[in-house]
């Protein structure tokens, strides 16, 4: 067995309790900010289906439709075609072709007129409504400090005595809000940040 001298050992233990000194004399504090604020933009998707004997037939008839939803859809905003297909159903023996569109509009206050709209005119289906913000930055500031906030409380909350040293930012998260959302019509811009104390 190696013997290990008394300078040796001395000095382990003089870096083991740095160490642990060193641990102890940090904190690392999480903290959440959410703004929640009006959408300022609506967008809706939708689909147009049709059926019938023949392709021919059945592209014809979706080019009559389409044009009648998109119509429709550019009183509100701007319209984009989205998706094509086309294909036979073996169970009816019928040409089906499908197309997808999605309106954008500055009006989200509207989103239930511009389904009704698309609906009347031929849509076969509302697939999707999404709310949100053309511009989040303003907000994107408002969330990191009410973050940088809420780090700080928490800190406090647990008795700290440690200078703040730095402050992490995760970036930003814009949630947008769907039609079946609680807070339809809102958008909720978020941040996380650690604030290091040592």
């Amino acid at each position: 067995m190696k013997k290990i001298s008394a300078a040796a050992l001395v000095a382990f233990i003089l870096c083991f309790s740095a160490v642990r000194t060193g641990a102890a004399d940090r904190l690392t504090v999480t903290g959440h900010g959410a703004i929640s604020v009006p959408a300022d933009t609506v967008t809706v998707s939708f689909s147009v289906d049709v059926r019938a004997a023949s392709l021919a037939d059945s592209q014809k008839k979706s080019d009559e439709v389409g044009k009648k939803t998109v119509l429709a859809a550019k009183k509100y905003g701007s319209v984009s075609e989205e998706s094509y297909f086309s294909y036979e159903d073996a169970a009816c023996g019928k040409w089906c072709v499908s197309r997808s569109y999605i309106v954008t509009s500055s009006r989200p206050e509207d989103a239930d007129e511009i389904c009704a709209a698309l609906t009347s005119s031929g849509a076969t289906a509302i697939c999707f409504i999404g709310f949100s913000l053309l511009d989040t930055s303003e907000y994107e500031g408002k969330a990191l400090d009410a973050a940088i906030k809420d780090a700080r409380a928490r800190a406090s909350s647990l008795g700290n005595t440690l200078g703040e040293r730095e402050i992490i930012d995760f970036g930003s998260c814009v949630c947008i809000c769907c039609e079946n959302s609680d807070r339809r019509g809102y958008v909720t811009v978020e941040c996380t940040v650690n604030i290091l104390y040592y």
